[in-house]
């Protein structure tokens, strides 16, 4: 039955990507269990994503799940060009960034909590985009195929 339901929303969440004429990039995506934030005070997780050629922006969202103590998790993008941007998720909230113009290149993206000494859950979605023009003539934003990114420190 979860499977089921699972599978139902992916459909539903395609559905309405689809009819926003944009795609939704399940690739890059880090959830369940396993993913979270150790006890240190000061914990930090960082990403590298790697967009080819072609990319024109990139959207990254984290997301604060209940179950830790600490107010906030901040995850900050770091454009190969050294330009960041940093969004903060709030207990139970999801926030995201979008970087447009950035390009292609090796980004990082931190995520960390503000202090607690307990173990913080979050998820966290990232994806490169590049912009296709259909046959029509009609534009649209599509996340790259694949899994561009890779969990290179885990705390």
């Amino acid at each position: 039955m979860k499977t089921f339901i699972r599978k139902s929303a992916r459909l539903a969440i395609l559905a309405i990507a689809a009819s926003a004429n944009m795609s939704v990039a399940l690739a890059d995506l880090y959830y369940g269990p396993s993913v979270f934030l150790n006890t240190a005070g000061f914990a930090t997780d960082v990403y590298s994503l790697s967009c080819p050629i072609g990319t024109t922006h990139v959207i990254a969202e984290v997301g604060n799940k209940i179950g830790g103590a600490a107010e906030s998790i901040s995850m900050q993008v770091i454009v190969p060009n050294g330009r960041a941007l940093t969004a903060n998720a709030l207990e139970n909230r999801n926030t995201g960034v979008t970087m447009r113009g950035a390009g292609a290149g090796n980004y990082l993206i931190t995520v960390h909590k503000s202090f607690s000494n307990v173990v913080e859950p979050y998820d966290i979605n990232m994806d490169c985009f590049k912009v296709v023009t259909n046959p029509d003539g009609s534009r649209k934003e599509v996340a790259f195929e694949g899994t561009q990114s890779t969990l290179v420190q885990n705390q």
